[in-house]
């Protein structure tokens, strides 16, 4: 976990420099020069579907190669054991099964939680508050 949290926030330092490096070059117009945030870490990582059609023919939905193995391998790794030792994490898990997902797709939904988590974690520089976990996005703003 230690080696996770400093991954992530070397990953957090250089997404504020490259946002103060967009910001101070590029004109406020310029399309895609926002801040950066949870997703496009996310995006970092690679815990997105990569769809390969065409024509008639579609093949399994995968994740994506792109991005750094060892962060996505320590954050399914993480997931794996907040889902043995905690029980919101694993409440998310057992949702996530009595959708329909497989073991591994929702195992996926936790680490990316989790990275979403550990982001807000030290973007806001608040510790790990459980009670946000469970809540629901609509409520969460209000």
């Amino acid at each position: 976990m230690r080696t996770l949290v400093s991954q992530l926030e070397r990953l957090t330092r250089a997404m504020d420099e490259v946002d103060h490096a967009a910001t101070t070059l590029l004109p406020p117009s310029a399309p895609g020069s926002g801040p950066s945030d949870a997703r496009a870490l996310v995006a970092y990582v690679g815990f997105y579907p990569v769809i390969h059609e065409s024509g008639d023919r579609a093949a399994t939905p995968r994740l994506s190669p792109v991005g750094s193995r060892i962060a996505r391998h320590s954050l399914y790794l993480a997931a794996v054991n907040a889902v043995r030792r905690s029980g919101e994490w694993r409440i998310i898990y057992l949702r996530k099964k009595a959708q329909g997902k497989t073991a591994k797709q929702a195992l996926v939904v936790v680490a990316v939680k989790l990275l979403h988590a550990l982001y807000a974690m030290l973007k806001h520089r608040q510790p790990y508050n459980p009670s946000r976990l469970l809540v629901s996005p609509a409520t969460i703003g209000s």
